[in-house]
């Protein structure tokens, strides 16, 4: 644990905002919340270098919380996370925790599931990234309203993770059916999900629109390709890439997540890595739309936060 201010406090900082923050054109400032002062600050060093972070508040009441665990791209599945991860649960318990909770990206739920943590509540959008997360607890002595089980029941992992661990980077690309427009990147996806709304079953011709999503400066696109337009049943505009050859879609930038690029998992050139972890715009599925019971549901856009 180092002291606020602190030379290696800076230097977990500066990774903090190159990994977290900097990628979403956020200011540094974003990171003076009201936690960060009176925080405990736990890094990871190797060779006198920062390697990994996490930061441990108390909220009051009994509750602590835990935050903004990163570990630089080179270290990642290393188990630095989850070690981090220990150490400030650890140090939470010490002085008498009733709980411990956090607000889960959902490519790190299954992270944050093997741990112990359980999933509260819907999903929201950070009001910092725009990313999706969900809130989870570790512990409780009395039940938490929102928890989609009891705290004290066994660990069971929850089903809103990408399938890969928090920091998880998958190389991908794919292509039209011309192969006139293709895209290829590096990149942790941030959600993976089907759409039933009545426009991806129109501009599908499908059932649903199978999306992966990632930070649209990691995705690359080559070849010329056309955007259509369109105001989705979010009330946000969306724009849908497609090849102007033979019509294949490609991507869509949903206006509700600004930042993100939706990859047609149909495009991949490998769509084996797909793992959807939702349904969503339920409400418009056609009655013989059969869904995968095992993800969650939801009748329109996941909440806003």
């Amino acid at each position: 644990f180092v002291e606020h201010g602190s030379y290696k406090w800076q230097d977990a900082r500066e990774l903090r905002y190159a990994l977290f923050f900097e990628p979403h054109g956020l200011a540094p400032a974003v990171m003076d919340d009201g936690q960060e002062l009176h925080a405990a600050h736990l890094v990871a060093a190797e060779g006198g270098r920062v390697v990994g972070y996490g930061r441990l508040s108390e909220l009051g009441g009994g509750a602590f919380h835990v935050s903004q665990i990163v570990v630089l791209p080179t270290h990642q599945r290393q188990g630095i996370g989850k070690m981090i991860l220990q150490r400030l649960v650890s140090r939470a318990e010490s002085v008498g925790a009733a709980s411990v909770e956090l607000k889960a990206r959902l490519s790190a739920v299954e992270f944050y599931s093997k741990a112990g943590f359980q999933q509260c509540g819907e999903v929201f959008l950070s009001t910092n990234t725009g990313l999706p997360h969900v809130n989870m607890v570790l512990k409780a002595k009395k039940p938490i309203a929102g928890c989609s089980r009891p705290p004290t029941a066994a660990a069971e992992p929850a089903r809103w993770a990408s399938g890969h661990e928090m920091g998880g980077v998958m190389n991908i690309s794919g292509s039209c059916m011309c192969g006139t427009v293709s895209y290829s990147g590096s990149a942790e996806p941030v959600i993976q999900g089907n759409c039933h709304c009545t426009n991806c079953q129109k501009i599908t011709g499908s059932a649903y629109a199978a999306m992966m999503f990632f930070p649209q400066d990691t995705i690359e696109i080559h070849g010329d390709i056309k955007h259509f337009k369109r105001i989705g049943e979010s009330g946000n505009e969306t724009a849908t890439g497609f090849c102007p050859q033979c019509g294949t879609q490609l991507v869509s930038k949903p206006g509700v997540m600004q930042g993100m690029i939706g990859v047609r998992v149909g495009t991949l050139d490998h769509p084996e890595i797909y793992k959807p972890t939702a349904d969503i715009f339920t409400r418009s599925a056609a009655p013989w739309d059969h869904m995968d019971p095992n993800i969650p549901k939801f009748e329109e856009y996941p909440p806003l936060g």
